[in-house]
């Protein structure tokens, strides 16, 4: 996966020119993957079969493609703010099955 994300996982602002108000311009890129490749990518780890497959960046647009990738695949896809999402409404005592399309999390887990 490090490989189709490119040198942006691993490129870093120079400790010296970081600052509060200066976004990482590396963080940004992440956001370009559509949902199109993020389902690819899903699909390409689904091969090999894991219990669970994770979205794991904010800037990721993965739970717009969680519930058809656990369709395709029969494997559970739990993406990074979805989960956030879902606990969120569980500690704030709002029935997480009133969002639809983000899987299997918000459907079945009570």
């Amino acid at each position: 996966m490090r490989s189709r994300i490119g040198s942006s996982a691993t490129t870093s602002a120079p400790a010296s020119s970081a600052s509060p108000s200066v976004i990482c311009p590396t963080a940004f890129s992440f956001s370009e993957y559509g949902e199109g490749a993020i389902a690819n990518m899903i699909r390409e780890v689904a091969h090999a079969r894991p219990d669970a497959i994770t979205v794991f960046c904010t800037n990721l647009r993965g739970a717009a493609v969680v519930e058809a990738m656990e369709a395709e695949t029969s494997i559970r896809v739990y993406d990074t703010v979805a989960t956030a999402v879902w606990k969120g409404m569980r500690l704030a005592c709002v029935d997480p099955s009133r969002i639809g399309g983000w899987g299997r999390l918000f459907s079945e887990v009570r």
